[in-house]
């Protein structure tokens, strides 16, 4: 056998035996089982179950796995470690794709990681603990807002034990960590949002959880010898040298179940409509015209379009695209259509404001929701000054849900 053995169904855990020795000289990618859904395509989501190990030829330990963590990981296409994004694209939905990645081939483009600073500051890619974002393209330091909620408090290196620098970095990615300890569950709560990505809407955490930039990185910090180095936005080609005995390579084993996948321009039907005298478009990035008047006292929601799929409930990976609007001067905030790219985050979890928790539960998946979300249920008297949103501000959200997971 010279390479990996997987059994197993489709979006259940693989086993996984691998050979005696090390990874063959050339990157492997396979197709176990075969989709017939949506292709995965550059700009589109990728929702998927996997696991990633690293092959040495010695232990071949497993670095991250979506069983773990008991939420599937979304994926950005196009933005991904560069071996792995090319094995995916154009795979369909329904499909497990296995793929031995060289960790000097895996290096991601123009991403930044969690706790390595950004790239267009040299500066920290957080204000209030480790909330770095992961597989996100940057877009200047306006649009990257801390990742907190008002009501948990910071979670920074005073407020986590790790025993290792090797179990820091793979908090929450593997089993080697364990025995990482937290002083409250809000601060355990705090860290893994900072384990995604910030978004530039509602979110406070963001979206890319678990990425398999974060495999590299965590890789790299768990191999053996000196030649090991993880620099910004990933593993150091040139970092990863022979080293004796194991012939000198070292690959990134991925088993892929690819559950879903949304292109970019993705969107629901459903009607023009409106929510508390705001006037909602139809179609695809859906125009707003909020009236000139004061803003309603409290939270409204109405469901414009209502899909047929699984309803929205707690700990479900939504896939959403939306845009969202300030009363105040009736300014468009972010679009994720205008980005080019569907987001992803778990409901109920923290990962969003409380308002879309509450117009969000118990709606089915395929659904348009609007809803008018006061500071209360919003960024409260503190705003969110990187997207423009100031203290105490009302804001319009129009949301498709393209699926629940």
């Amino acid at each position: 056998m010279t390479e990996p053995r997987v059994a197993g169904s489709f979006g259940a855990r693989p086993t996984i035996t691998f050979p005696a020795g090390p990874p063959p000289a050339e990157p492997r990618v396979g197709e176990p089982a075969t989709g017939h859904g949506a292709p995965l395509e550059p700009g589109g989501v990728a929702v998927v179950q996997y696991t990633a190990h690293l092959w040495d030829g010695r232990e071949n330990r497993l670095v991250e796995s979506t069983f773990n963590r008991g939420t599937p990981a979304a994926l950005p296409l196009g933005a991904l470690p560069a071996g792995l994004d090319a094995a995916l694209r154009g795979r369909r939905a329904g499909s497990r794709v296995t793929a031995a990645i060289p960790l000097r081939d895996g290096t991601p483009g123009p991403t930044i990681t969690g706790t390595k600073g950004r790239p267009e500051t040299g500066g920290p890619a957080f204000t209030a603990g480790p909330c770095g974002p992961q597989d996100v393209r940057p877009r200047g330091p306006q649009d990257v807002r801390p990742c907190r909620l008002r009501d948990v408090r910071p979670c920074g290196p005073q407020d986590v034990t790790f025993p290792s620098e090797a179990a820091q970095d793979v908090t929450f990615l593997s089993e080697a960590a364990q025995d990482v300890t937290f002083p409250s569950e809000a601060a355990q709560a705090a860290h893994r949002a900072g384990e995604h990505a910030p978004g530039n809407g509602p979110m406070a955490a963001g979206q890319w959880a678990g990425s398999p930039s974060a495999a590299h990185a965590a890789a790299a910090r768990v191999m053996e010898g000196p030649a090991t180095a993880v620099r910004q936005g990933g593993v150091d080609p040139a970092a990863v040298e022979d080293r004796p005995g194991d012939g000198g390579r070292v690959d990134l084993f991925y088993v892929v179940d690819i559950l879903g996948a949304h292109a970019g321009d993705a969107a629901v039907e459903a009607d023009a409509g409106a929510v508390a005298g705001v006037s909602v478009g139809g179609g695809a990035a859906p125009g707003v015209t909020i009236p000139d008047v004061a803003p309603p006292g409290g939270f409204a929601a109405a469901v414009l379009g209502r899909g047929t799929g699984p309803a929205v409930e707690a700990g479900r990976l939504l896939v959403v695209q939306y845009v969202a609007a300030a009363w105040s001067d009736r300014r468009i905030v972010t679009s994720t259509w205008e980005r080019g790219r569907p987001e992803a985050f778990t409901v109920g979890d923290g990962s969003v404001i409380r308002g879309w928790n509450r117009a969000l539960t118990g709606v089915p998946a395929g659904s348009r929701v609007a809803m008018v979300v006061p500071p209360d249920d919003g960024y409260g008297a503190t705003g969110q000054p990187g997207l423009g949103i100031g203290p105490e501000e009302t804001l319009v959200y129009v949301v498709d849900v393209l699926a629940a997971y």
